[in-house]
C-alpha cells in the first residue's frame, strides 16, 4: 500500500516538472511562422428559394413522373403525392377537389406558376379542368401558409408550373383515346425554338356523355336505369412564347385558358327519380407577361397578370 503511494507522488511530481520547464526557442526568432496564401472570395445569394429556407414537408411531382402515371388531369397527377388525398365526386366530369393533411378544399391555396388562382365552385379549385401534359411538374407544400398566402392555405399550397417554351427543334405530338359511355380525348403538342425566341402550344379535348346504366331496386322491383344528365365536356388551350438577347435580356408572354360544360344529375330514391335539367358552365383565361433587363450587376424583373 506505501509502495503505491510513493508511485503517484513520484508521477505527480514528474509531471509538475514536465510543466514548469520553459518552451525552447530557436536562435534568432519564434518558432511559430506565418505564411501568406493566395486570397480567398466567397459569394452568395442573399436571398434563398422559399422551399429551401421552409421547414415545412413539400414534394414535387417531376414531368417524368406524371407521365409514367399516365395521368389525364392534375387529379390523377398529384393523387400519390405525401399527405394530399383527391376527393372524386363522381366519373369523368365529376368534380375533383383536393384536401392536404385533412382540410378542405376551401383551405389549399392553388397557384398556377405562381400566381394566385380561385375557382367559381365555392372557392375550390376543379382538378378536372386543366389537363396533365399543360404541366411541367407540381410542387405541394403542406402545413399551415396563412402568414403568406391568406387564412385559407391552413392546408398548404399547391403550385402548378406548365410547360416551358424551349426544345433545339420542332415538337409535334398527339394523343387520342376513347373508352366506354361516350368518353373520348383527343389532344396536341407543339413546340420549337428559332434564334433568340421558343414557343409552346398545346390543346385538349375531353368529353363523356356520362350515361351509364345500373341496377336500381324500387320496393322489390329490380329494374335497369340510365343516369341522365351526366355529360360533360372541356377544351382547354394554352400557349406561350419566350425570347432571350445576348446580353443576358429575357421577356416572354403565356396565355391559357378553357371552357367546360357539364349536366347535374338528380337523384335517385325510393319512389322518386328526379330528372333534373341543371347545367354548369364554367370558363376561364389569364394571361402573363414578364420582363427581366440586367442593370450593372443587377436584374430589374417587371411581370403583370
Amino acid at each position: 500500500m506505501r509502495r503505491g503511494w510513493l508511485h503517484i507522488v513520484a508521477l505527480v511530481a514528474l509531471g509538475a516538472a514536465c510543466h514548469a520547464q520553459p518552451a525552447r526557442h530557436e536562435a534568432g526568432g519564434d518558432s511559430t511562422r506565418t505564411y501568406e496564401g493566395a486570397e480567398v472570395t466567397v459569394e452568395a445569394e442573399s436571398v434563398l428559394p422559399l422551399v429551401s429556407r421552409s421547414a415545412q414537408p413539400h414534394a414535387v411531382v417531376t414531368r417524368r413522373q406524371i407521365e409514367g402515371a399516365n395521368a389525364v388531369d392534375i387529379s390523377d397527377a398529384i393523387a400519390f403525392s405525401p399527405g394530399v388525398f383527391v376527393k372524386q365526386y363522381g366519373g369523368l366530369g365529376g368534380l375533383r377537389t383536393v384536401s392536404l393533411r385533412g382540410t378542405s378544399a376551401q383551405q389549399a391555396v392553388i397557384l398556377i406558376d405562381g400566381i394566385r388562382y380561385r375557382g367559381s365552385a365555392d372557392g375550390a379549385f376543379d382538378l378536372g379542368n386543366i389537363p396533365a401534359s399543360a404541366l411541367e411538374r407540381i410542387e405541394v407544400v403542406r402545413g399551415g401558409n396563412a402568414a403568406l398566402y391568406g387564412a385559407n392555405a391552413l392546408g398548404g399550397v399547391i403550385n402548378l408550373v406548365t410547360r416551358a417554351p424551349g426544345g433545339p427543334s420542332l415538337r409535334l405530338a398527339g394523343r387520342s383515346g376513347v373508352g366506354s359511355y361516350g368518353e373520348r380525348i383527343f389532344g396536341l403538342d407543339a413546340g420549337g425554338a428559332s434564334g433568340k425566341s421558343a414557343w409552346d402550344a398545346s390543346v385538349q379535348s375531353t368529353a363523356t356523355d356520362g350515361d351509364y346504366p345500373f341496377a336500381f331496386n324500387e320496393f322489390g322491383a329490380t329494374s335497369t336505369v340510365h343516369r341522365d344528365n351526366a355529360d360533360f365536356s372541356n377544351l382547354f388551350g394554352r400557349g406561350s412564347w419566350s425570347w432571350r438577347g445576348d446580353d443576358g435580356e429575357r421577356a416572354s408572354v403565356a396565355a391559357q385558358g378553357y371552357r367546360s360544360e357539364r349536366g347535374v344529375p338528380g337523384a335517385v330514391v325510393q319512389g322518386s327519380r328526379e330528372q333534373l335539367h341543371a347545367r354548369l358552365d364554367e370558363g376561364d383565361a389569364s394571361l402573363s407577361t414578364s420582363l427581366s433587363l440586367p442593370m450593372a450587376g443587377w436584374s430589374l424583373s417587371l411581370g403583370g397578370t
